[in-house]
């Protein structure tokens, strides 16, 4: 009887003895506040530290992408010069004429995507993975919208919409500034005449002798900007383009080589002080093809104006792009 009342009480200390180590094992497993508290501190400083990897990954991606479409306009542009001996695409030609009843939807003017799409037969291609400005018919009467066929998109409340995100140069109206030493030109006087290669057609284009641009009129090529990412499809004004003046600032206010990500049109969005993380098309740089065919990313901001021209000629204004 003595030996049955030692092997129940072996029993009950082993019984014991196992709850103890389970309740101990259960009590190691548990993580402790502070223990918490650390690790949630760890992955809050490792997200801070990523986050904007990803974000940068993300629109390098988008950049790469972007190039990829340029460089697509770059050879449907070389396609198009050979077509028509040589001669550059308008950047804008018309249907009609303003005021006239006929020719118009509503508006009359066909821009350059319309003429090099059957060169590509990729309406995407024609749009930016990062923005692209809808000019809707309600605003933008001046487009002929039929004439650009699948480029058009329907929007909800079924309007028809001209994406645009990339502008051809043709710097038709060009001002006094910015200045290069290109010969005198009576739209503006010594030191102010220049012009890009999608110059317009137009009757007065021609009678000046801007009209049309062939390749033989580009002094170089490989440095002249012939389309670049912008919010306005033909970049008819030196004002706009994307060259900071010797303060640092767009003369204009704004600029259309620029992706504001706000559906609004260029002249509403004030852009000075220049911020190249908010303008900047991709990481404070703008992608551009050249009159050659080959498209880059350049510095957003520090293009000089001879840059944009087809004339074999340098910048006097602003200062630090004198004798470039």
């Amino acid at each position: 009887m003595t030996a049955l009342k030692g092997v129940c009480r072996l029993v009950v200390v082993h019984q014991t003895l196992k709850a103890k180590r389970r309740e101990h094992a259960i009590k190691r497993r548990a993580f402790t506040l502070i223990e918490l508290l650390v690790v949630i501190a760890i992955i809050a400083i490792l997200a801070a530290i990523l986050f904007p990897v990803f974000s940068q990954a993300r629109e390098k991606a988008r950049q790469a992408s972007d190039l990829s479409n340029m460089r697509q306009l770059g050879l449907a542009t070389l396609q198009y010069n050979q077509d028509h001996d040589e001669v550059f695409c308008p950047g804008v030609s018309n249907i009609g004429w303003w005021g006239w009843g006929w020719g118009m939807d509503p508006g009359p003017l066909v821009y350059w995507p319309a003429l090099l799409l059957p060169y590509v037969r990729n309406a995407q291609i024609f749009v930016s993975p990062k923005f692209a400005l809808l000019w809707n018919e309600n605003f933008a009467q001046w487009v002929h919208y039929g004439a650009h066929g699948p480029l058009v998109q329907r929007l909800p409340d079924g309007q028809r919409a001209l994406p645009v995100s990339y502008g051809a140069v043709s710097a038709e109206w060009f001002g006094c500034w910015p200045r290069t030493t290109a010969p005198f030109d009576s739209w503006c006087g010594p030191g102010g005449g220049w012009f890009g290669a999608f110059m317009p057609g137009f009757p007065w284009n021609i009678e000046a002798r801007r009209a049309p641009v062939t390749l033989a009129m580009i002094g170089k090529p490989a440095e002249t900007r012939v389309i670049v990412n912008a919010i306005d499809s033909n970049l008819k004004v030196g004002g706009e383009l994307d060259i900071f003046n010797d303060s640092g600032q767009f003369e204009w206010g704004f600029t259309t080589v620029a992706y504001p990500q706000v559906q609004q049109f260029w002249w509403l969005i004030n852009m000075n002080p220049p911020d190249p993380d908010r303008f900047a098309p991709f990481l404070r740089h703008v992608n551009c093809t050249f009159a050659d065919g080959h498209a880059k990313a350049m510095r957003w901001g520090y293009a000089c104006p001879h840059e944009y021209s087809v004339q074999d000629d340098v910048s006097v204004v602003p200062q630090r792009c004198v004798g470039r």
